[in-house]
């Protein structure tokens, strides 16, 4: 496995933390909400094999200092090229899962010129899909109370810091997947808890919100991979498939019997790494 380095850079005033490693074109992968980028160690280092790795996280995220602005999808995707500028980078390969994708998505289609290929996993272009009719009442009515009750806001913070709490909602989410006793005690876990509830009170807020859909067709002449969990329930077939439909020319895979957080396994992880190399050598 290829060895990831934890480093830091300054942008502006505000120190950034990020994963580094690997040798050959940029590939930059954008991390989702909650679970930062150590998540995805196993398949980082897999891709690190034949790229050089770059992997910041976000802003409110890890040791990453918060943004100055709210923390909305556009003012990240603004964060990130700014994170790419700062690094010297160039034409880059980038990757994003959930929200990070998203992130991505919107990052490209304001410098395309800037991106060689991009992979979205479990990324839709709107929440008007978001999971289903259940899910995007308890999100609204959570994004209400954290607006506007203090309660709410500090016990939410002695929930996110309860083990047992945290284990029930991993099986809800992920029923198949015994993740979180794996997760305990990592550094997803670590950067979990690090983030302040003023951050995903805004990005709560702001999912149930943006929507870029009609801006997709512009990516049509762009290299373009979308993978979508089988049984994923918070961003189901239907939201992928829609920026599918939309951009036309992508290339676009259900992963069978994959919920949101296990899409990445070794099968789907092929695919990806194929995709990238292909496109690598074209060009």
């Amino acid at each position: 496995m290829m060895n990831l380095r934890n480093r830091t850079i300054k942008i502006g005033e505000r120190l950034v933390s990020y994963v580094e490693g690997g040798n050959g074109p940029s590939l930059v992968y954008v991390h989702g909400w909650p679970l930062g980028v150590h998540c995805a160690d196993p398949m980082l280092q897999t891709l690190a094999g034949g790229f050089h790795l770059y992997a910041p996280k976000l802003p409110g995220f890890g040791d990453s200092a918060p943004l100055s602005e709210k923390h909305t999808v556009e003012n990240y995707a603004r964060f990130l090229e700014e994170f790419i500028t700062t690094l010297g980078l160039e034409k880059i390969f980038l990757m994003g899962c959930s929200l990070g994708g998203a992130i991505g998505l919107a990052f490209t289609l304001k410098n395309k010129k800037k991106v060689r290929a991009l992979v979205l996993v479990g990324a839709p272009a709107s929440y008007r899909h978001l999971a289903n009719e259940k899910i995007r009442v308890v999100c609204s009515a959570l994004s209400f109370l954290l607006q506007r009750f203090k309660p709410t806001e500090n016990l939410l913070y002695k929930i996110i810091h309860n083990d047992r709490f945290l284990g029930l909602v991993w099986s809800l989410i992920t029923p198949r997947d015994p993740g979180y006793q794996r997760l305990k005690d990592d550094p997803t876990t670590v950067d979990l808890r690090k983030i302040p509830l003023s951050v995903s009170k805004e990005v709560l807020d702001n999912i149930l919100r943006f929507d870029l859909v009609s801006q997709c067709q512009k990516l049509k002449d762009l290299p373009v991979l979308l993978l979508a969990g089988q049984n994923d329930i918070l961003v189901p077939v239907v939201a992928v498939k829609e920026v599918d439909q939309v951009i036309g020319t992508s290339i676009f895979m259900v992963v069978p019997y994959a919920e949101h957080w296990n899409c990445l396994g070794d099968d789907s992880l092929r695919i990806i790494k194929n995709f990238l190399e292909s496109n690598a050598k074209n060009g």
